[in-house]
């Protein structure tokens, strides 16, 4: 909740001849929050990617996610990367921003494809994604927007594709 205060100058007098110019008013002011639908590939249950509501707080036509409560051992790092990813398709052009965590502490990602042609780190067990990874679609007219249909498939192999080329950070001992 944000309260602003405003002062308003009145025209009344007191009756000793002072000019009250001051009226506090309080003015509320609350952003929306909606959810919107993006994708999450969890690095702890299934091993598949599932439709995830997304949180999304709007001020003023700036979209804020918080996608902070999908993701899991916040213990380890406790801070999200974010990145855009446009995928081209024919004609077609699909936007996304991907929010992930990659520590090599930790759970490895069964949802993303295991590359075995990636170079192996020594504390790792193997050539894996390690951590959560969260896509939403990034709109024309809007930041984000749902996604829905063909889009979760793009999706997947923009995850996918990402996956391969994000190296885990090392171990500082």
């Amino acid at each position: 909740m944000v309260y602003n205060r405003h002062f308003i100058p009145s025209s009344r007098k007191v009756s000793d001849g002072v000019l009250v110019t001051l009226i506090l008013t309080l003015i509320y002011v609350q952003a929306k929050e909606l959810y919107l639908r993006g994708r999450l590939y969890p690095s702890t249950g299934g091993c598949k990617p599932v439709q995830a509501l997304v949180p999304v707080r709007v001020d003023a036509n700036r979209y804020f996610p918080i996608p902070e409560g999908l993701f899991r051992q916040a213990s380890i790092q406790p801070f999200i990367h974010n990145c855009q990813v446009t995928i081209l398709e024919g004609s077609a052009r699909y936007q996304f921003t991907i929010f992930f965590k990659n520590h090599c502490r930790l759970s490895p990602n069964l949802s993303l494809p295991r590359n075995p042609l990636r170079v192996r780190n020594q504390r790792q067990e193997g050539p894996f994604f390690r951590g959560d990874l969260v896509i939403l679609k990034t709109g024309v007219r809007k930041p984000f927007v749902n996604l829905g249909g063909r889009e979760s498939t793009i999706a997947d192999y923009a995850a996918k594709r990402y996956g391969e080329i994000t190296p885990a950070k090392k171990m500082l001992t």
